[in-house]
C-alpha cells in the first residue's frame, strides 16, 4: 500500500506516514486520529507517540508508544514518513494540532470549522477510508 502513495502531493505523505505509523503502533484508528503534532515525538532511533487516554487506559493516565526506524529503504521508515509530513505541515504553516488532517483534491488542509464535533480532528472512519 505504501508503494501506492504519491510521495509529491501531501495526501501521498500523510497516507505514507498514517500507513506506517498505523502498522507500527497497533493502536485503534481513533487513537492515531486523535494523535496532536505535540503528543509525537521523532528521533533518529524511531518515532514516540503519547496517547493521552485509550479504551484500555481507563485510569487516564497516558500512554506511550515506540515505533523503532526501520534501516532499510527510507520508503518505508517510520520516521522518515512522520518528518516528511511533518515538514510538510510546516510549510503549509501548521505547527500545532491533529497530526492526521483532513486535505482538500488539492492537497490544501480542509477547513474543518462546521465539519462535527470533533473540529480539525478527523475521524477513525476517515483513516480507514484514506485506505480505500
Amino acid at each position: 500500500m505504501v508503494d501506492t502513495c504519491d510521495l509529491r502531493t501531501p495526501p501521498g505523505l500523510r497516507d505514507r506516514r498514517a500507513l506506517l505509523v498505523g502498522r507500527g503502533a497497533l493502536n485503534r484508528r481513533i487513537e492515531l486520529a486523535d494523535l496532536g503534532i505535540d503528543d509525537v515525538e521523532v528521533e533518529d532511533s524511531g518515532v514516540d507517540l503519547g496517547f493521552a487516554y485509550s479504551k484500555t487506559d481507563k485510569a487516564g493516565k497516558g500512554e506511550s508508544t515506540f515505533i523503532p526506524a526501520d534501516p532499510g529503504d527510507p520508503r518505508y521508515d517510520p520516521v522518515a514518513a512522520v518528518r516528511d509530513w511533518l515538514n510538510r505541515l510546516h510549510r503549509m504553516r501548521v505547527y500545532d494540532g491533529p497530526l492526521m488532517g483532513a486535505l482538500t483534491s488539492k492537497g490544501r488542509l480542509q477547513n474543518r470549522a462546521a465539519a462535527t464535533t470533533r473540529g480539525d480532528y478527523v475521524t477513525g472512519d476517515a483513516l480507514n477510508d484514506w485506505g480505500q
